[in-house]
């Protein structure tokens, strides 16, 4: 499956749901940005997981 940018995918090994930020074709790589990690009162930046397609589920699609 091809996968684009702001895709919503679960990481299927971590049970992770994130949204597609980064697409490397060539390597088959993707940039996973976690959006359900969340901690009251503090501004931390969301885990990124670096994944291949096949380690991927695909949610929703991108409506642009």
């Amino acid at each position: 499956m091809k996968f684009e940018l702001f895709d919503k995918v679960l990481i299927k090994n971590l049970n992770v749901i994130g949204t597609v930020v980064d697409v490397d074709e060539e390597s088959d790589n993707l940039i996973v940005e976690d959006c359900s990690y969340y901690h009251e009162n503090e501004i931390l930046p969301y885990p990124l997981y670096d994944c291949k397609s096949s380690d991927l589920e695909m949610i929703k699609k991108d409506n642009k």
